[in-house]
């Protein structure tokens, strides 16, 4: 269905955003019109939200269509310009839990996928080994009784006593495909930062790139995957050097 995301230039004209529902697949069409989303799920859709965070209130088959930054995936909406919408994952909220749904974009006469992801609000792709790991400041041990890394019903937490150590999760990808890594991330408290990284190395809070949280709070790191080749290990984690670390994992996914 068409959403109208905000009038322009003063009138009634809306810019909107073509949202449909399909079975499978199987089931898109040969063809459709520039920017429309094809969402794939047999849950009716009720409301559609098109925004960067979370709904407070959604109901039972409502759609979160979440928009950020730029990408190959960007929905172009040509009629209006250069205005431009970023979807980056859909999501379909089943009563309890946001369900990470697959969708494509119609864009360049084809349906494009847009991203995969490794976590999403309490589900794991099965096809991404991941584990939670736990390292010293230097990154050459890992301590269990040190570190944290605990599943919640729509995040993961990560915590560390005041010992020098740094929780981390960690996922080996093929980066080939991929321009971007992104993770949603809540820095709670600690001496610096929650990270987005890569290294060729395991076990290692020093990466070979990275990016960093601002301060607290909610926050979307994305780690430019452009210039990596081959397999390498993206490691999301919190720094908080001789001080307590407390951080909230909500979704990790990676670009085309």
């Amino acid at each position: 269905m068409p959403v109208r995301i905000f009038n322009y230039g003063g009138g009634s004209a809306a810019v909107q955003l073509n949202i449909k529902a399909y079975e499978s697949l199987l089931m898109l069409p040969a063809t459709a019109e520039d920017g429309t989303v094809g969402v794939i799920t047999t849950t009716a859709i009720g409301n559609i939200y098109t925004q960067p965070e979370q709904p407070s209130t959604p109901a039972s088959g409502d759609v979160w269509a979440k928009t950020n930054i730029v990408n190959a995936g960007s929905v172009n909406l040509l009629t209006k310009g250069s205005l431009v919408v970023c979807v980056e994952t859909v999501f379909q909220y089943n009563g309890n839990t946001w369900d990470k749904k697959d969708f494509r974009i119609w864009k360049n006469n084809t349906w494009t996928q847009v991203s995969v992801s490794l976590y999403s609000y309490g589900n794991m792709d099965e096809d991404y080994a991941w584990k939670g790991v736990h390292s010293t400041y230097n990154g050459d041990n890992w301590y269990n009784d040190a570190s944290e890394v605990v599943l919640n019903s729509n995040h993961v937490q990560l915590s560390s006593d005041s010992t020098w150590n740094n929780p981390l999760i960690e996922w080996y990808i093929d980066t080939t495909p991929y321009s971007a890594a992104v993770a949603v991330v809540d820095y709670v408290s600690g001496a610096y930062y929650a990270k987005l990284g890569r290294n060729t190395e395991a076990k290692r809070i020093w990466t070979d790139s990275e990016v960093d949280s601002s301060g607290t709070g909610l926050q979307t790191l994305t780690l430019d995957l452009s210039s990596a080749s081959g397999s390498t290990y993206l490691l999301i984690g919190g720094r908080g050097s001789a001080n307590p670390t407390l951080m909230r994992l909500y979704a990790v996914y990676l670009l085309y």
